[in-house]
């Protein structure tokens, strides 16, 4: 039962973030309990302080118990999927043990920590935007009404939204402000987007926070199964890529001669869907090939390059043109400026705890709001 409560506060808490209602409807509130029971804390008490940002308990302990149940999920999905985790597991009850240790730390202490990254995360989002003036507008306001509206409507009703408001232990306000923070984030992209705003970000600034580069992959694996090659075969796709890139550095037209051997040759299995190559943020690939990349200017061909998939020849291809007829592409990069910028407000902002947090038995705290969850959904 646990489990699938788990999976389904998961799912509900993540919808909560990317629908909405429209702010200040307070119709039908009710005052949370479901965190004063378990805590003694009143829900509108100041628990925390973000720089001069006040959060109340019922919106910090919400945080605590989104991150909980989120990665409740995630290591029982990782479990059961892939076996990864298994410490963290007890497999009698396929339930998680929060005495455990994940990325080298106790598992409730990283889930706490990362409850503290997602509020200053949020409370950034909100600040940010008040400087920029990215206000919702009319219409934004009516979207959020709209998707309100079909998120109740597939909940079963008024009922069950009030039971999910129970679930989540927060008031209708504070539902309609964590709504906002996704559309708020959105009129910031953008604004990042919109040439002469407070937040533009110049194209050629773009290359800062990505790169787009094709390659011809010679596989020293099986790409299917991962099983390597021997030595000998390995050893011979290694020479075949150096005649490749023999032919390209002869070549009257390198990057022409380079598509048609890309063609013929890549054994990248995604090439099927990139095929003049990928855009990447940092880190999204293996670190011999964005290290490569970097070393190049648009148009130039690398030397083979070794990785754990095998031998790549590296073509760098020009951003800015790809960016410009792909909006969602070009999206995705300026969101990569808009992270970096409220990654410094979340570094900047100092961060104090009421003393009635001091002493927080958290695994004791969210084994009992799963026992409350288990009871509000019958």
């Amino acid at each position: 039962m646990r489990r699938r409560i788990a999976a389904a506060l998961a799912a509900v808490l993540l919808v909560s973030l990317l629908g909405g209602c429209t702010p200040g409807q307070k119709e039908g509130a009710e005052a949370p309990e479901l965190f004063s029971r378990i805590t003694g804390i009143e829900p509108d008490k100041t628990v925390v302080t973000v720089g001069d940002t006040p959060v109340s308990a019922q919106l910090y302990f919400y945080w605590v118990c989104y991150v909980c149940s989120s990665l409740e999920y995630s290591i029982l999905n990782d479990y059961e999927s892939y076996g990864m985790y298994g410490s963290c597991v007890d497999t009698d009850t396929m339930t998680v043990n929060w005495d455990s240790t994940y990325n080298g730390m106790p598992l409730m202490d990283y889930a706490v920590a990362q409850a503290e990254e997602t509020m200053k995360y949020c409370l950034a989002i909100e600040a940010l935007a008040r400087e920029a003036g990215a206000e919702l507008t009319q219409q934004d306001q009516k979207t959020m009404q709209e998707q309100f509206r079909q998120s109740v409507q597939q909940m079963g009703g008024e009922e069950s939204f009030r039971t999910y408001l129970k679930m989540l232990g927060i008031s209708r306000e504070t539902f309609d402000r964590v709504n906002a923070f996704a559309f708020l984030y959105d009129k910031l992209l953008a604004l990042v987007m919109e040439p002469g705003s407070s937040l533009y970000l110049e194209p050629e600034a773009y290359n800062r926070y990505a790169a787009y580069a094709d390659h011809i992959l010679l596989a020293n694996q099986d790409m299917r199964t991962g099983e390597l090659l021997t030595p000998e075969k390995s050893a011979q796709k290694y020479l075949q890529a150096e005649e490749l890139l023999a032919q390209l550095r002869s070549a009257e037209d390198p990057q022409a001669l380079f598509d048609q051997l890309a063609g013929e040759y890549s054994e990248d299995p995604g090439r099927q869907n990139n095929p003049t190559g990928y855009v990447y943020t940092p880190g999204s690939m293996v670190p011999e090939f964005e290290q490569a990349v970097a070393g190049l200017q648009p148009g130039q061909i690398s030397e083979v390059v070794q990785s754990d998939y095998g031998f790549h020849i590296i073509l760098r291809r020009d951003l800015l043109p790809v960016l410009e007829s792909s909006p969602e592409k070009k999206a995705a990069v300026a969101g990569e400026y808009l992270d970096e910028l409220l990654a410094d407000r979340q570094k900047d902002a100092e961060v104090h705890y009421d003393p009635c947090l001091k002493d927080m038995d958290w695994i004791g705290f969210y084994a009992a709001y799963l026992k409350e969850v288990d009871a509000l959904a019958g």
